[in-house]
């Protein structure tokens, strides 16, 4: 199951579609919070989530995912690749950076590659 955090409707939106397309359950969230408290009721394989989010960044999620789950893999979606701080995705143990705009085939092979190297 795989767990997407985005504040933008049309993000998300976008996310279902794609991964359920792909024969993954999905929830989606639209904050941080939001998405954190599924956490702590389902269990996931994957969270997506946004950065740059009102209220709870997705650095915040990305760290409290792998704080109680080190294991679960997490994906940073994001317009501002060239300004992220390296030291920052290493703190926070982001498996994998995806920019926007993104598209099906890059959603696809990063989903592959990264439930690959967490089995």
């Amino acid at each position: 199951m795989i767990l997407v955090i985005d504040d933008e409707e049309a993000i998300r939106e976008t996310l279902y579609d794609i991964l359920t397309m792909a024969g993954h359950e999905v929830t989606v969230a639209s904050g941080g919070r939001e998405g954190l408290d599924y956490f702590e009721r389902d269990r996931y394989d994957l969270v997506i989530t946004d950065l740059r989010m009102a209220g709870m960044s997705g650095w915040d999620v990305a760290w409290a995912v792998k704080e109680s789950h080190p294991d679960i893999p997490v994906i940073l979606i994001t317009g501002v690749v060239t300004q992220l701080d390296e030291e920052k995705l290493r703190e926070c143990k982001i498996d994998r950076v995806i920019p926007k705009p993104f598209s099906i085939e890059l959603i696809f092979r990063a989903l592959s590659e990264t439930l690959k190297q967490s089995s």
